[in-house]
Formats: C-alpha cells, sequence, structure tokens
C-alpha cells in the first residue's frame, strides 16, 4: 500500500493536495483578517496575524523581489524535473521533495500574485516570525530529505565496515 501511494502520479496529487490546503488558508484568512488585528486561537500560544511578507525566511531579501520571484520559479521547475522525471527509489526523498514543492508553489503562487507571502501563524510564546502552511511543508520536505541523507550515510557506513 505504501508503495502505491507513491507512485508519480499519486505524488502529484499529493503535491496539488498540499498546495490547495496552504491556498485555501491563504485566501480564507486573507479575507476573513482584512480589517482584524490578531485573531487568538490558543490565547498565550497560537494567534492568526496577517502579514505580507516581502522577503524571504524571516525576511531576508525582501529588497529583491523579483529574484526571489524567479528563485521560486526555477527551484518549482528543478523539483517537478526531479520528482516526475528522474526515478527516485527513496521514499523519504519522494515525499521530502513533495513537501517542498508544495510550499515552493505555495510561496510562489504568492509572490507572483501579490508581490509578497501571506504569512499568518503566529506562535506567540517563541517570538518566531509569523509563517504559513507552504512553510511549514518546506521545513517537513528538509528533514524527510536529511532523515533520507542519514540513513544512506548510515547504509554507506555499515557497508564499509
Amino acid at each position: 500500500m505504501y508503495f502505491i501511494i507513491l507512485k508519480r502520479k499519486n505524488l502529484f496529487l499529493i503535491t496539488l493536495m498540499l498546495f490547495s490546503f496552504d491556498l485555501l488558508s491563504k485566501v480564507l484568512i486573507s479575507n476573513f483578517m482584512q480589517n482584524a488585528e490578531d485573531l487568538k486561537i490558543i490565547p498565550s500560544l497560537i494567534h492568526f496575524t496577517l502579514v505580507k511578507n516581502y522577503g524571504a525566511a524571516f525576511s531576508l531579501f525582501e529588497s529583491f523581489p523579483l529574484l526571489l520571484k524567479f528563485v521560486s520559479l526555477i527551484i518549482s521547475i528543478i523539483l517537478i524535473l526531479i520528482i516526475f522525471l528522474k526515478n527516485i527509489i527513496s521514499h523519504q526523498l519522494k515525499i521530502g521533495l513533495v513537501f517542498l514543492l508544495a510550499g515552493s508553489l505555495g510561496n510562489g503562487l504568492d509572490r507572483w500574485l501579490y508581490g509578497y507571502v501571506i504569512d499568518f501563524i503566529n506562535i506567540t510564546i517563541l517570538n518566531f516570525p509569523i509563517f504559513n502552511l507552504a512553510d511549514i511543508y518546506i521545513n517537513i520536505g528538509i528533514l524527510f530529505i536529511l532523515y533520507d541523507n542519514l540513513v544512506k550515510s548510515n547504509h554507506r557506513n555499515i557497508i564499509k565496515h
């Protein structure tokens, strides 16, 4: 069953589903919170705070919006080519790349449509930058890719000894 889920057409559907969740969350938040300052989901823990992020992670490179648009487009194209044209054996790598692609598409679409990324998840107790679902997907993707590399590295070390 696990192997069936990770076939190419299903990877496309999973990417589309994740991308759709991100898009829907941003549309709902943008429409619902147009005039609201803060929506307390779990008081003193998680709030929804609508923010326009003109930069990349942690608002880096906000002076280069055109660069960020093209970087997100190029990364998305490269990920599509890797996922759908390359024969990837590792399931962890497939999952990681799918999450990265969904996140890249979600934030990339914002950049192309609005010139900024819609962020809204505010973990108030950490004083952490406000983020969105696409950012979560990107981090999940990175974790799966790191895990995949760790497994491959351990496997190579076992074979050497």
